[in-house]
């Protein structure tokens, strides 16, 4: 199935270079610990619902399951891992 391409506003980063996740044949991730992605805009990591993130954090896990968290404190933990803003989103 295809979609459409990502808004243009939203900054989308990983800890991996090049930005991808690589599965072995078994269905395992070959590097969990450098399966992590965050994607952010304008708004950076803020309140926007309650306590959750205005921004994603995608956790890929060592058994390949995808994960997404919008925890204020673990997407902070993410950035500051990549080591670079990710759109309005500082490390």
């Amino acid at each position: 199935m295809q979609r459409e391409p990502m808004d243009a506003r939203i900054t989308a980063r990983s800890s991996a270079d090049p930005f991808s996740v690589t599965y072995l044949i078994n269905g395992l991730a070959l590097d969990p610990n450098r399966s992590q992605i965050v994607l952010c805009d304008e708004r950076g990591n803020v309140p926007s619902a309650g306590e959750l993130s205005s921004a994603r954090g995608i956790l890929i896990a060592v058994t390949g399951r995808a994960g997404v968290t919008r925890s204020l404190d673990e997407i902070q933990d993410l950035i500051g891992d990549i080591g670079t803003a990710v759109g309005g989103c500082q490390p």
